[in-house]
């Protein structure tokens, strides 16, 4: 009977433990993968969550004084046109364009804000509005 109870109270505390992780394993499927490539549906989508007419920025890169961008697929530099755009400036996480309703900014990473140790943000977040982008 002993033994009995002894596998009883270690099943209890092996059920206990069980039910404790099933929380964090749920939470961590929730949670988005940062290393996983854009799908088709997510290039529509900007920060906002409204689809985007510009596109989406997928990749920045900048070697030796170049500097382009993949946005949507279409790789641009610094004055080309991309639709009804100019590219204006490409830094490691943005890309300005030129619009006709003015200026737009493409994050690399949207939903993501860059803060330096002090709390201030770099000056590559001001935002073209507040910028003398000419």
């Amino acid at each position: 009977m002993a033994q009995y109870l002894g596998r009883l109270a270690s099943m209890r505390v092996h059920l206990a433990l069980l039910v404790a992780c099933l929380p964090a394993a749920a939470l961590a499927q929730s949670l988005p993968d940062p290393t996983r490539p854009p799908q088709a549906g997510d290039l529509a989508m900007s920060a906002s969550g409204a689809s985007s007419r510009l596109g989406v920025l997928q990749s920045v890169m900048i070697a030796d004084g170049v500097r382009e961008a993949i946005i949507s697929g279409r790789v641009v530099h610094v004055g080309d046109r991309y639709d009804d755009a100019q590219v204006l400036k490409i830094t490691e996480g943005e890309v300005v364009l030129r619009t006709a309703e003015g200026m737009q900014t493409l994050k690399l990473y949207p939903g993501i804000e860059t803060r330096y140790m002090d709390g201030k943000l770099p000056a590559a977040s001001v935002s073209p509005k507040q910028s003398k982008i000419k």
